[in-house]
């Protein structure tokens, strides 16, 4: 299921949004340095735990970050909790800019009573609400530059 899907409603926290018009930069005219310095503050100013970070790779992927709670109807029954996290490339390029690359990956478990399926990637289905995760913190990034 979707968390598009009708017959359903939100609660809990809410997905952060870019601001209104907010197109990312993903070349960027900063050192290497810099660019990695301010995608690792922007995780540790939003709280956004790091499973792992190798700064000669330039990657880094984070731990999950919980997401809205969907209550669907009684005919689809249940509640889907959401949770999302980000895969993130820093490289360098040629001409002396730096590339951002920021992959995220949304993930549902639907429950009810004392059940509760695995954790499976919707991210396909959610492009939209993806895109606008990714957007936001490529913003937060080009505001810590």
């Amino acid at each position: 299921m979707a968390l598009a899907t009708g017959c359903a409603m939100q609660s809990g926290p809410k997905f952060p949004q870019p601001s209104p018009g907010y197109t990312p930069s993903r070349v960027l005219a900063a050192s290497f340095e810099k660019v990695w310095k301010a995608v690792s503050d922007t995780l540790d100013n939003n709280r956004i735990a790091v499973v792992s970070a190798d700064a000669a790779a330039g990657r880094i992927q984070t731990d999950c970050i919980a997401g809205p709670e969907t209550t669907y109807n009684a005919f689809l029954g249940g509640v889907g909790t959401s949770r999302y996290s980000f895969n993130i490339k820093v490289s360098r390029q040629d001409n002396g800019t730096v590339k951002l690359l920021i992959i995220g990956k949304l993930e549902q478990t639907l429950h009810g009573g004392q059940t509760a399926t695995p954790y499976r990637d919707i991210t396909p289905q959610n492009q939209a609400i993806v895109t606008n995760l990714e957007n936001w913190l490529y913003e937060q990034i080009e505001k810590g530059l």
